[in-house]
């Protein structure tokens, strides 16, 4: 399997959806550094079924480390189909900062008929303890 790790370092964010949003989405200054790690498949591999459950037990793994709670990038196309245990995890983990983006949504007006969402983020922003 040919693999590229990236790894960055970023300030944290006060984007409710960024996975770099510590706490509250109240940024916590400069003090505060936020890890990316992206496990990249290299060519074709990617679209192997191979891949997905690789990335899955990757995501597992990570979400699985006590102290850590790795969020996705939402800009990137997401290799983890969103079960019920991932949505779950999502909302256990970030739910506060998923809420309110939602409500700022729908406060602001914009993207009234969501043509901007597709059925993942229906099914991720679609709180399980409301269902």
């Amino acid at each position: 399997m040919s693999l590229a790790l990236e790894m960055r370092f970023m300030s944290d964010s006060k984007s409710y959806l960024c996975p770099a949003v510590v706490g509250n989405g109240k940024p916590a200054g400069d003090s505060i550094k936020v890890a990316y790690v992206e496990v990249l498949a290299l060519g074709s591999l990617q679209t192997r079924p191979k891949w997905v459950e690789f990335a899955q037990r990757v995501a597992e793994k990570w979400m699985a480390v006590d102290g850590v709670k790795p969020l996705p990038h939402w800009g990137k196309a997401s290799e983890l189909p969103a079960t019920p245990q991932f949505v779950k995890y999502l909302w256990d983990n970030n739910g506060e900062n998923m809420q309110n983006f939602l409500d700022q949504l729908e406060v602001s007006g914009a993207d009234p008929d969501r043509i901007f969402f597709n059925e993942y983020l229906e099914t991720v922003l679609n709180n399980p303890s409301k269902l």
